[in-house]
């Protein structure tokens, strides 16, 4: 089984849209089913136990966001409506670690915006301008790696300790911490590369 009475991921994701779809833009509504899913496998709501009540649904440019009510309180506020994703719930919901991962992509897209801004011209072809920057030198994927294999569970769990989904801010980096340090040192040892997009998908091939 895949979850619950359902043997497989699209099985579940038929009987969800088929639900959502029936449902009119902006209109209140109950589903046991999104409110089971979300408490249970929503990577955020199952560690803290947190249930949505109800839901609705607002159009979008990508047809709806799907909002729940979340009827608890957070550092004085009512949460109440917030986005809430089922397709994440139906993936492998993420870890910490996967969350600390795109933390450290955001802490550094500046630097690299920077890097190619001072480097228009692509290092590989010297022709075309350059609009990607590739960690050339330890791959950002190796830098991640390194971070992990110096770091301890109790380290991830400092790092992550003050962040809150219902906070309207993407998860980012202490600016202190055992997992900041062995980011900013490890990652000092990468070499950037400004790339067009042609040379920017060779790498990604090879």
């Amino acid at each position: 089984m895949f979850w619950r009475t359902f043997t497989t991921k699209a099985a579940l994701e038929a009987d969800i849209r088929e639900d959502i779809n029936s449902r009119v833009f902006g209109c209140e509504f109950e589903s046991v089913l999104l409110s089971d899913l979300i408490s249970e496998r929503h990577y955020f709501c199952s560690r803290h136990k947190i249930r949505p009540s109800r839901f609705r649904k607002e159009p979008n440019k990508k047809n709806y966001i799907l909002f729940g009510f979340f009827d608890i309180s957070r550092e004085g506020r009512q949460i109440g409506w917030h986005p809430a994703s089922w397709i994440k719930c139906v993936k492998r919901p993420p870890n910490d670690w996967d969350l600390i991962i795109e933390a450290m992509r955001r802490r550094i897209e500046p630097r690299m915006q920077e890097y190619r801004r001072m480097t228009p011209t692509c290092e590989d072809c010297h022709s075309a301008p350059s609009e990607e920057v590739h960690h050339s030198v330890l791959s950002f994927s190796e830098v991640t790696t390194r971070v992990r294999d110096s770091i301890s569970d109790h380290d991830i769990s400092f790092c992550m300790k003050d962040w809150d989904w219902f906070s309207s801010d993407d998860f980012a980096l202490p600016e202190w911490g055992a997992v900041t340090e062995m980011f900013e040192l490890v990652h000092d040892f990468s070499v950037p590369r400004a790339l067009c997009k042609c040379c920017h998908n060779k790498t990604k091939k090879s």
